[in-house]
């Protein structure tokens, strides 16, 4: 725990900021590295949000890596509408999406100068990787929504994270494989009731409720969990999207068990003396530029840390270390939570001579396969809970 945590999409219903600013400034706090992986608008909101000079300062000084995807996933939709309608899940790439073509016009207005704005586009490019999601995520979540089970799941969960107060238990809906990687749905959902309340909380501009939509959370989940996967490290992502990777790990080790006994993997680690980093920075009571003496201080800290095991006591007695006489010491008290994964579920035999070979290809496809390998392996999927997703944890 805090040697590594992957931020991604933190707020829905907002496409210019999906970023928590505040959230990512507490995770350097605790974290050895923080990676934030982004789409064009996340990386327009870092450079927007700390402006070109200080975001390279806080990169060349090692306190967060940005990962810029190229592509993004997407769910084709043909004959929409009618009876007939059918969907695709796919990757896709948008024109002149390259890391320059990204900044160098935000970078240039906020300078005013072409000739130091392309200098400092230049200098933070070097700093920021270039990703690809992989071309055969559709096939992987393809395979996920053939379990009838977690689709259901995950569509309630997608319904309630976002309608809260309505019960989606008895709910249908299913998929119809047709084709060519097409599939049908099958719903009793009425959206447009849905889209009545759902337009009350994110505005119209930004999306409406289908089952395309649907569809595409549980696509976006699996690319989240994959990436935090590949690089062992902990996840940060928005409340729905927390549910959504929670499950998927939970009906990976359900499906390699032979009962199928309820599992809760991840338990709640809460640390109650924590501060109000995160509302100091959004607000902009504090700068960004003020983080970064509490930062160094707190790098000598964090490799004692992140070698013990994570109780709150030792969560107490690191923080108050490193912001004693600080500026975060004058702040409100806030909870701070964690949800720790407990390997709960997944079977002796799987650590046992045998790996996680036969037995584990009996009950799970390759794409699970790849989950399971990655935990027996020691990775920790835990999450720093920020505090959009207090209502997610107290359920």
């Amino acid at each position: 725990m805090f040697q590594r945590i992957n931020i991604q999409q933190q707020r829905m219903g907002d496409a210019d900021h999906p970023l928590d600013i505040g959230f990512l400034v507490e995770a350097m706090l605790f974290y050895d590295r923080v990676d934030i992986v982004t789409s064009r608008a996340g990386l327009g909101q870092l450079v927007q949000t700390f402006g070109p000079e200080l975001l390279l300062e806080f990169l060349v000084r090692g306190h967060m890596t940005v990962q810029f995807e190229r592509n993004f996933t997407g769910v084709v939709t043909e004959n929409y509408g009618t009876s007939l309608e059918t969907c695709l899940l796919t990757v896709a790439q948008i024109e002149r999406q390259d890391l320059l073509d990204v900044i160098l016009p935000i970078v240039t207005k906020i300078v005013g100068r072409p000739g130091r704005g392309r200098r400092l586009s230049r200098s933070l490019a070097s700093r920021i990787a270039q990703i690809r999601i992989n071309d055969e995520l559709g096939v992987r979540v393809a395979e996920d929504l053939e379990s009838h089970g977690y689709l259901n799941d995950a569509a309630r969960i997608i319904l309630e994270t976002y309608l809260p107060g309505n019960l989606f238990s008895k709910a249908r809906f299913e998929i119809t494989p047709v084709g060519a990687g097409r599939f049908r749905i099958e719903t009793d959902l009425d959206f447009a009731a849905l889209n009545q309340a759902y337009h009350q909380r994110i505005p119209a501009t930004h999306s409406s409720m289908d089952a395309p939509y649907i569809l595409s959370h549980m696509m976006e989940a699996r690319k989240m969990l994959e990436n935090s996967a590949t690089a062992g490290a902990e996840l940060a992502v928005s409340p729905v999207y927390s549910r959504l990777t929670t499950l998927k790990l939970e009906s990976v080790i359900r499906s390699r068990q032979r009962s199928a006994e309820s599992i809760a993997a991840f338990q709640d680690l809460v640390f109650e003396n924590g501060r109000s980093i995160a509302d100091a920075i959004n607000s902009g009571a504090k700068r960004l530029e003020d983080v970064l003496p509490v930062l160094s201080r707190a790098q000598k800290f964090r490799e004692w840390l992140r070698t013990r095991q994570p109780d709150a006591d030792l969560v107490k007695e690191y923080f108050r270390a490193v912001t004693s006489e600080s500026w975060i010491d004058e702040l409100p008290n806030k909870f701070m939570r964690w949800s720790v994964f407990t390997g709960a579920g997944i079977a002796l035999d799987v650590l046992g001579a045998g790996g996680i070979g036969t037995a584990v290809g009996v009950t799970l496809g390759a794409a699970d396969t790849f989950f399971i390998d990655r935990l027996v392996k020691g990775w920790k999927p835990d999450r720093f809970v920020n505090a959009s997703l207090k209502e997610f944890v107290q359920k």
